[in-house]
Parts: C-alpha cells; structure tokens; sequence
C-alpha cells in the first residue's frame, strides 16, 4: 500500500509540474486526472479496512489531484474536507483545502486555512504565499490600506524561507504593484520595487510567466514607457493570448488614437480653434503662496524633457481619449501657440471627466515631460505627454482640483494569482 501512495504521489506531482506552465490547460488535463482518481476510489472502496493515516493520505491524493483542473471542484473540497476531518493537524490538506476554496471565491474561509496552516507551521512557504494573495480579497472598508500592507508583509516573509524562489518574487512584485495603486505616494518607490521583484522572478524562473510578463507591462504603461510594455505584452501574447490579446489591443488603440488627435488637431477648423486659444488666461487667479515670485507662463515648446521648475503651463483641455478605467487619464491639449499634446493625470478617479471637459483651463505647475515614441505594426507612435502626478501642482479652472489625488482605480486581476 505504501508503495501505490508513493507512486500515486510521484504521478501526480509529474502531472501537477507539466501542468504548472501550460497556461492554456483549461480542462486538458481532465482525463488524466479523472484516472488517478479512479485508482484512488478503487482503493477507498474498502475504506472501513484501510488505517486512518492510509484514509488520509488518499483523501488529501486525490484533492491534490483534483486542484490541477483550474476551475473550483466541490470533490477536490468534499475529499480533502474528509482528510482534514481524519487528521486536523495535515497541513498539505488544509493549504490545498484553502486553495480550492480560494477558487470558489470563498476568500474568508480560504484566509482561515491559510492561517490555521500557519498557526501549526509558521514557515510553511505555501501558505504564505497564498495568504498574501488571499488578503488582498478579504479587506472591508475600514481596514483595506492595513490589509494591503499585510499582503506585503506576508509576501516578503515567504520570499525569505527561499530567496532563489521564481514565485515568491512574483507575488512580492505583485504585492508592491497593488499596494501602490492602493495607498499611493508621491514617489514611485514601491513601483520601482515591483519591477525589481518581476525581474528578480524572472531571473529564477524556468518558464515564462505570462501574467508577470503583463503585470510588469502594466507598470510601464503607468510610467507611459510603452516600447517596453508592448515588448512584455507581445511575449506574453504567445504563451497567453486570451490574458493578452484585447488589452494589446487596446493600449495600441489608445495611442493611436492620441497621436491621431494630437497630429490632426482633434479636427477643430482653424477659425474655431483661434478663438479657443485667445481664451487661455495669461496666469492664475490664486496661485499658490509659496510659489516662487520668478516663475513663467510657457508654452509646450518652451519645455525640455523631465520636470520644468519655475514654470506653469497654460493650456486648454480639447478632448480626452481615456476612458473612466484608464489610468492614467488622458486629454488632448492645446496652448496659446497652438502646439498640441497629450495630458496624463494619475491619482484620480472617474470624477476628472467630469471637471475636465471641452475648451476648459488647466494650468500644471512644474510640468514634466515625457516625450512618448513606441511602434506599433511598423507604425511610428510620437508625441509630448504633460504628466501630472502631484494634486497641488493642477488647476481646473483657477482651481486647485483637490489637495491629494484619490487611489487609482486600477482593476488587473493577475495581480491577484
């Protein structure tokens, strides 16, 4: 009997590592699975005649098995519900109990495993690195920046158990990336911190990951670096084309369609859009008091790449080519020389649309500059991009927006695998 669990164990876990990188397996391996199972309930049928630790090990086999399909198995849950019942103290049923649970979408009882798993085995790297995905699901309104944090917490502390540890670095890349948009700061550190784990993942891995591929590529769309996003996205796309495909698509759209814009100024006739500019005020109404007395009113063709101190950009919104989902947001402008170009806003909720619309004022104190150059289908993408980041350096109107920007409302969900 010892040796059909040995080799039930070996087959499965053979089938359980061809699988880990098949990320297009949806039910291929369903009949393979379907035959450990058979072999598992032949031996159960005598169940009554079988030892305890025996009824355990084939009940926590076959939920194992059974975690392989992808999708939630109420068999897999029923089997290693039984084994856990048998022996409370099997913590490779309870981590894999709580994983099928966490397919259910029963995050709290999945959390509970994980915590219980933990309770027991403080080091057991598996339960970490599910709980830290799992925190990040069981947040309510009052403690989700705390939770948050938790992840990363949690995150890092099984990256210690095995530093060499493909996974663990992408799961602590994913905390960082999510805790940014959730809690996020003036800086980019945590960002950059990402990127440092997905690459140090990376660096360990020994197949491709597509959703790290996309994951980091969502980071450089947010820097608007998206030579290098597309180049993570079309790598992903071959492994992964259902994760990739519609949102390659969409980013290429979205900057073809600024570029369109900018180049073909928004298609406003130049009577009209003469008229547009002579409304661009010469400064601001209120500006801020400790705004250096010697700073300038300036076109976009007076600033240089990077952050222009001393300077206030006078400007009129034209169109936004973003959507509510989009981060960051972004707006056609226009100054008083008739140079067009693109404003990206982060920080900030769906409620920018409502305050920026057609023909209004802006005025972005020291504005950086990102110039954006990317191809897509052989196709050159060029154009400046105004990238606002700090809420007090913006004004709609003569009017400061709000004094700190809202979390971003970023919905991604391979930051949660």
């Amino acid at each position: 009997m010892e040796d059909l669990l040995t080799q039930l164990d070996r087959d499965i876990e053979q089938l359980y590592q061809k699988s880990l990188y098949d990320y297009n397996k949806k039910d291929n391996y369903k009949a393979e699975v379907q035959k450990i199972c058979k072999v598992i309930d032949e031996q159960l049928q005598e169940e009554n005649q079988l030892t305890k630790k025996y009824r355990v090990e084939l009940y926590y086999l076959k939920g194992k098995v059974q975690d392989i399909i992808p999708s939630y198995s109420k068999q897999a849950e029923e089997s290693l519900t039984k084994a856990m019942k048998l022996n409370p103290q099997h913590c490779e049923s309870m981590n894999i109990l709580g994983h099928i649970l966490w397919k259910k979408k029963d995050y709290v009882a999945a959390k509970q495993c994980f915590e219980q798993v933990l309770e027991k085995d403080p080091k057991n790297l598996k339960a970490l690195q599910y709980l830290s995905v799992t925190l990040r699901q069981t947040w309510d309104k009052n403690d989700k920046a705390q939770q948050f944090e938790r992840s990363l917490i949690t995150a890092k502390q099984a990256l210690l158990l095995d530093l060499s540890n493909s996974h663990s670095w992408y799961l602590v890349g994913n905390a960082y990336l999510s805790n940014y948009f959730q809690n996020p700061k003036k800086d980019n550190q945590s960002l950059k911190q990402a990127l440092s784990a997905y690459n140090k993942s990376e660096q360990y891995q020994q197949f491709w990951n597509p959703d790290l591929l996309f994951n980091r590529a969502t980071i450089h769309s947010y820097y608007e670096d998206y030579q290098l996003s597309f180049k993570d996205l079309r790598e992903a796309l071959k492994i992964d084309e259902d994760l990739v495909k519609d949102h390659l698509q969409r980013l290429e759209q979205k900057l073809l369609c600024a570029q369109d814009l900018i180049q073909n100024k928004c298609k406003i006739s130049q009577k009209k859009l003469i008229n547009i500019i002579k409304q661009i005020p010469l400064g601001l109404k209120h500006p801020p008091q400790n705004l250096n007395k010697n700073v300038k009113i300036v076109q976009l063709s007076d600033l240089q790449e990077g952050v222009n101190v001393d300077k206030i950009l006078a400007c009129k919104s034209l169109q936004a080519y973003t959507d509510a989902q989009t981060v960051p947001a972004g707006f056609v402008i226009v100054d008083a020389k008739q140079n067009f170009g693109s404003l990206s806003i982060y920080h900030i909720t769906q409620e920018i649309y409502d305050r920026i619309k057609d023909n209004t004022d802006l005025y972005i104190i020291d504005p950086v500059i990102k110039t954006i150059m990317c191809t897509i289908n052989e196709q050159i993408v060029t154009y400046q991009s105004v990238q606002v980041t700090e809420a007090n350096k913006f004004y709609v109107e003569n009017e400061k927006i709000l004094d700190k920007f809202a979390p971003s409302q970023v919905v991604n969900e391979t930051f949660e695998k």
